[in-house]
């Protein structure tokens, strides 16, 4: 992952939406090893396993820095209390 961070500090909080499948789960792992605090953000859909996605995530939740949230983006009164919560520095869609 080519991920161009020199503007935003280490120990800042990314929020990560799509976060539990294949590609996000990867990427918030990668996010975690390079210092950052990661917010994952999935509603765990049906579309493929909802299990095979929590598993995805296995090594992320061992990580302090980690914190995985269940909703929807087209849910605005969770995105208001994440972003007024959280304060993340970045947002990575997937």
């Amino acid at each position: 992952m080519d991920f161009k961070s020199e503007n935003i500090p280490h120990n800042s909080t990314l929020l990560v939406t799509g976060g539990a499948g294949f590609i996000g789960s990867h990427v918030c792992e990668r996010l975690l090893d390079r210092g950052f605090r990661v917010v994952c953000l999935d509603d765990l859909n049906d579309y493929y396993s909802p299990d095979w996605k929590w598993a995805n995530l296995e090594k992320s939740r061992s990580c302090e820095s980690f914190q995985f949230v269940r909703g929807s983006l087209l849910d605005l009164g969770l995105l208001r209390d994440l972003f007024d919560r959280e304060a993340p520095s970045a947002v990575l869609h997937f």
